[in-house]
């Protein structure tokens, strides 16, 4: 996963979809060890509780995206 240097990824956890408990969150750190990218439901700031990233709603403001796309 890779994420614009402007943001401090201390401060992001990745929601991502488990079969036997629905979404769960991890750090983003965490996330980099073990995760699988197409699992991943949302990216959202700790800090502020804004989704940055959120795979079914088509919002990328974190990943080199320009915003929301498609619609």
């Amino acid at each position: 996963m890779k994420f614009d240097e402007k943001y401090d990824i201390g401060e992001f956890v990745v929601g991502y979809i488990d079969r036997k408990e629905g979404i769960l969150e991890a750090s983003v750190g965490e996330w980099e060890e073990f995760g699988r990218e197409e699992v991943m439901a949302y990216v959202k700031n700790t800090q502020s509780g804004e989704i940055v990233w959120d795979k079914a709603r088509r919002v990328d403001l974190v990943c080199g995206g320009k915003g929301k796309s498609g619609g």
